[in-house]
């Protein structure tokens, strides 16, 4: 007789909390489940709250996969491949309960982009039988990103208990409703070029500018390769000309790839495409080596905005 697995579930739950003792006395009973329930419990977490939460564990504490959040919480796109992997190796059969701490960061675009991030996990993590709860502390994020955990988490963790949140939205709907992350200076160009068959000026160019701008050879060369493939998306899929435009001061580059085609789906690039598949790199690609990446469907076509800090780590070192 063949026994019928459990069907997978997986849970997305935000926690709101202004205090230490409240972070405690949510997260402990619910660690404390997992490991009675015999579940896979991972805390990835600020040291601070690591260590609240070893203390409060005892020991138990040694039972619980503790992952530094500074180092988990580097950029979304590898993030999500960082939990797909993880999520793998649990053994058939059981859940994993994972506390998952984002760190937000101080700029605004780094808010928008980690936001954007929590909604993409209902869909990048659907197939795994996980509950992943994010504490959001009131007291160090601005009022905005909390507001937004309601939107991007199907379910709510408070005094209350565990409830159904009033304002989630389908990742999509959230996804288009977000300001950009990328600050296109409203000034002219630095430089720009109409982009031909061959691509190797706007190689070279794009080479020299970032350069220039105080990026090593090595990020350098992995900046090019990801422009190179959204300017071959650009002419591949676009129609008529394509355009590169390419802006630089002391905080970065910022790179603005147009052309006149359809555009992609507001979720691509945030996943590498199936196993085997020729295309659909480009925007992965980018969305891994860039800092922050932006498309936007315009009325005349498909806008790929990129910015990338000369102080910023290389794909490989978040790897």
């Amino acid at each position: 007789m063949t026994v019928a697995s459990p069907p997978r579930r997986f849970d997305h739950d935000a926690f709101v909390h202004d205090t230490d003792e409240g972070y405690v006395a949510a997260l402990v009973p619910l660690l404390h489940g997992a490991l009675e329930s015999g579940e896979v419990a991972v805390a990835v977490v600020s040291s601070p709250k690591a260590s609240l939460l070893a203390k409060a564990l005892g020991h138990h504490a040694a039972r619980v996969e503790f992952v530094s959040a500074e180092s988990w919480y580097m950029h979304p796109v590898g993030t999500i491949s960082a939990y797909e992997a993880r999520l793998r190796e649990t053994p058939a059969g059981r859940r994993t309960v994972l506390i998952g701490e984002v760190q937000f960061g101080d700029h605004p675009g780094d808010w928008t982009s980690w936001t954007r991030y929590e909604a993409l996990l209902n869909t990048a993590l659907s197939t795994y039988d996980a509950n992943v709860v994010c504490p959001y502390d009131r007291r160090k994020l601005p009022p905005g990103v909390v507001e937004d955990a309601l939107r991007t988490h199907p379910f709510v963790v408070d005094g209350a208990g565990r409830h159904a949140s009033y304002a989630y939205s389908e990742p999509d709907l959230i996804l288009s409703s977000l300001p950009a992350t990328v600050e296109v200076p409203e000034r002219a160009p630095d430089f720009e070029m109409p982009l031909s068959r061959s691509l190797r000026d706007a190689r070279r160019l794009f080479s020299a500018v970032t350069v220039s701008a105080g990026f090593d050879p090595d990020r350098t060369e992995e900046l090019t390769l990801a422009v190179n493939e959204i300017a071959t998306n650009a002419l591949t899929h676009g129609r008529g000309p394509g355009l590169m435009q390419l802006w630089a001061d002391p905080t970065g580059l910022t790179c603005v790839v147009s052309d006149h085609g359809a555009g992609a789906e507001p979720q691509v690039g945030f996943q590498p495409p199936p196993l085997g598949s020729t295309s659909g790199y480009g925007l992965w690609l980018s969305r891994r080596i860039f800092d922050r990446v932006d498309t936007v469907v315009e009325d005349d076509g498909f806008r790929v905005a990129l910015f990338a800090s000369p102080t910023g780590q290389s794909a490989r070192e978040r790897a």
